[in-house]
């Protein structure tokens, strides 16, 4: 019996098989999920159409990739609240739910990915994930959450860790569409999209014009600079949230000599 050989061959062989997934995650479609990034604070009543609740449990109950994985939707949430029923997230976070499903370690979402088997599955904003078998990771531990995945429940809410045995925090999971975000087609003609207070995402299945715009503004002759006038004819609508002396204004004619008639001469230009 060759041992060295059948060592070589399964490493071989989990070799293939992380390529494989690694593959199969880069090709996944890309898709734009409701939020990007770390998500302190988020009201379970906030989120869009089409999202489901997947898992509640209290971070004493054990935890199982079957209850952290929906197996539906373009993407999926992983959050924890201190809340029982839930009302806001503490930390949360939106993701591609193909490629975090898919077993690789991977940044997606502008957050770090992973679930390792016998040990913890969790995401952090910073990447530098250490498992023991939780994320005991220090640096930025408000950006972690990490379940365990040996029997035991959940581990870590941000900077509050050793919660495996704690009935008051909650594990969350939920799962739904892409997000559906705003675009200037979605605004009637006197209008432009809204530049301040910008929504996240449209809470339906389309943008409204009430989420995304704003009205637009028309042109006045207090937009010109000295020298010069309101075009003859600006457009309808500015194309932004202030007018702008480009869209609005041109240069003012100067006064020549054949425009004075007989007896007439030019003013002096300081007149």
């Amino acid at each position: 019996l060759d041992l060295n050989a059948d060592a070589s061959s399964s490493w071989g062989n989990s070799s293939r098989q992380v390529e494989r997934r690694l593959q199969a995650a880069a090709a996944a479609p890309v898709i734009k999920c409701p939020m990007v990034g770390l998500i302190v604070g988020l009201s379970i009543k906030s989120l869009p159409w089409g999202w489901t609740k997947f898992y509640e449990a209290p971070y004493s109950s054990a935890t199982v990739t079957a209850n952290i994985r929906p197996r539906a939707g373009d993407c999926l949430l992983w959050g924890a609240s201190k809340e029982n029923p839930p009302v806001t997230l503490a930390i949360a976070a939106f993701g591609n739910r193909k490629k975090v499903e898919n077993d690789v370690p991977l940044w997606d979402n502008e957050v770090y990915w992973y679930t390792e088997y016998g040990s913890s599955a969790g995401f952090s904003a910073t990447g530098d994930v250490v498992t023991e078998p939780g994320d005991t990771g220090l640096y930025d531990c408000r950006g972690r959450l990490s379940w365990l995945l040996n029997g035991q429940g959940g581990y870590r809410a941000g900077c509050t860790d050793e919660l495996d045995n704690s009935n008051q925090w909650r594990k969350l999971v939920f799962y739904g569409p892409a997000g559906v975000f705003c675009s200037r087609s979605v605004c009637f003609a006197n209008q432009i999209l809204n530049t301040e207070g910008q929504i996240n995402y449209c809470r339906g299945s389309v943008c409204t014009p009430d989420e995304c715009c704003q009205p637009a503004r028309q042109c006045t002759v207090e937009v010109c600079a000295l020298g010069f006038l309101l075009k003859q004819k600006p457009p309808p609508y500015c194309a932004t949230a202030f007018c702008q002396e480009v869209e609005c204004c041109e240069k003012a004619p100067k006064c020549t000599a054949p425009v004075c008639g007989i007896g007439y001469f030019l003013k002096p230009e300081d007149e």
